[in-house]
């Protein structure tokens, strides 16, 4: 019966123990924010996800010669990831339409 007694509160103090460390919300993989790849013709398409990109992107990112540039935008709780030409990104920044 002493051994039963001890398994018991073996048991619960386990089970509290777990129930402790996820208490605070701390998960040992971390959920990571959802990353959405769209091209630079289809992020044009949403006005909001536009005003978003001129918030947050800079042109001058363009510096480097590279074929395709990637650049990724925090839009509504989720990471956007933009890739487009030299000439498309050159394009969508001088041509900045008055949706504000």
């Amino acid at each position: 019966m002493k051994s039963l007694k001890l398994a018991l509160i073996a048991v619960v103090i386990s089970f509290a123990t777990a129930s402790i460390a996820h208490a605070d919300g701390f998960t040992t993989n971390p959920s990571a924010k959802k990353i959405i790849n769209l091209s630079i013709q289809q992020a044009v398409q949403n006005p909001d996800l536009v005003i978003a990109m001129f918030q947050q992107l800079d042109p001058v990112f363009l510096n480097s010669n590279q074929p395709y540039y990637s650049k990724d935008v925090v839009f509504q709780n989720y990471v956007v990831r933009i890739t487009g030409t030299y000439e498309q990104w050159i394009l969508f920044f001088h041509h900045k339409p008055n949706w504000e």
